[in-house]
Order: structure tokens, then C-alpha cells, then sequence
């Protein structure tokens, strides 16, 4: 069942985001990772623009030239700035598995597993109604990755109030679909942080 977003403007307490992130980062295997994630949506530190695939591009950039260190201190550092990127923290994994480092591999796939879950159980992508509810792009990306499709085309959508991102993409045997998620808290944010956003 697609779990609900928390309508946009609607603020959580201050310190509730922090104190999930706490615990998460204490625990990765028992983390709430929607509700972490939509407490940080909800939060004043919100920044739609967070978890920048190319902040993703330059750890890989890093991995294929085979700087297993570099490529886990990059993530890491990356990281450090915003916890919520589920990609960013398979990109770890890949860095520590060369690395021999079990145990921080182990930590980052739970974590990032954790966080892609979470966006794959908020709809199915296949039309408006059940749209993937996303905090940022690069849960739009990360998620293509994971369904192994190709983004060929993006356009904006409004329908019934509501702001959708409609993302035309290819899968690897040649066939088209298209994915839809719900932007309305992206938008939300640009209202609270860019006069005339909203």
C-alpha cells in the first residue's frame, strides 16, 4: 500500500528530523526510513536540490579508476552532508567491499537499500494516482536505476492539485515506460526557501 506524504507546508517538530537521523545512523537495520525521510521534507533544513547525481558522478568517477579509498572517503564526506542519498551509500558499499571493510559495507547497503525501499513502497510509478512520492531528483534517478531504465525524456504534470514529474525512459531490451512521481514536496519546498516558487 502507497504510504502518504505529509501535505505540503505542514511542519513536524523541530529536533524531529535530527533525532531520526540520530538513530538511523545508530542503526541502519531499524531505521524508519520514510518517516526519516519526511521528517527532513517536512523540516527547516530541507533542500530539494539535495543528494546531486553528480556528486554521485564524481565518487564514480573515483571507482572506476580503481581509488577504492578515495571513492569511500568522497561517498563518506558526501554523506556527511546529507545521509538521505540511497545511491550515494551503494556507492560506499561498492568502495568498502574492495576496501575489505565488511562491516562499513554492511552499514551503507542497509542504509541505502533502506531508503530506495522506501520510495518504491510510497506507489507504483504507473500513472499520477500512484505516483513514487520523491524528496528530491535524485530519488527520481536512483529509483530508474534500480527498475534498470534509461531516462530519455522528463516533462512536468499537474492533475488534481498536485505536481508530477513524468519521466519517459527505456529498459535494456529496447522497451518504453513511463514513470510518474509526485513533486508536491519538492515544490513545497521551493515555496518556503524562493519567493514566487511555490
Amino acid at each position: 500500500m502507497a504510504q502518504a506524504a505529509p501535505a505540503a507546508g505542514i511542519t513536524q517538530p523541530a529536533g524531529r528530523y535530527e533525532d531520526l537521523l540520530r538513530a538511523a545512523k545508530q542503526d541502519p537495520a531499524r531505521a524508519d526510513y520514510t518517516a526519516l525521510r519526511m521528517a527532513y521534507a517536512a523540516g527547516p533544513s530541507y533542500d530539494p536540490m539535495a543528494g546531486s547525481p553528480r556528486n554521485q558522478a564524481e565518487v564514480s568517477r573515483a571507482l572506476v579508476a580503481q581509488d577504492w579509498t578515495g571513492a569511500l572517503a568522497q561517498a563518506e564526506a558526501q554523506l556527511d552532508q546529507f545521509w538521505l542519498d540511497g545511491e550515494m551509500h551503494l556507492l560506499a558499499v561498492l568502495a568498502a567491499e574492495r576496501l575489505g571493510n565488511k562491516e562499513v559495507a554492511e552499514r551503507h547497503a542497509v542504509a541505502g537499500a533502506g531508503l530506495i525501499r522506501s520510495v518504491l513502497r510510497s506507489g507504483s510509478g504507473v500513472s499520477p494516482a500512484s505516483a513514487f512520492t520523491v524528496i528530491n531528483i535524485g530519488e527520481e534517478y536512483t529509483l530508474l536505476k534500480t527498475m534498470k531504465l534509461q531516462r530519455t525524456r522528463q516533462a512536468l504534470i499537474r492533475e488534481n492539485g498536485h505536481a508530477y514529474d513524468q519521466l519517459t525512459a527505456v529498459s535494456a531490451d529496447g522497451r518504453t515506460a513511463q514513470v510518474y512521481f509526485n513533486v508536491d514536496l519538492l515544490f513545497a519546498g521551493y515555496a518556503r526557501t524562493i519567493p514566487g516558487a511555490g
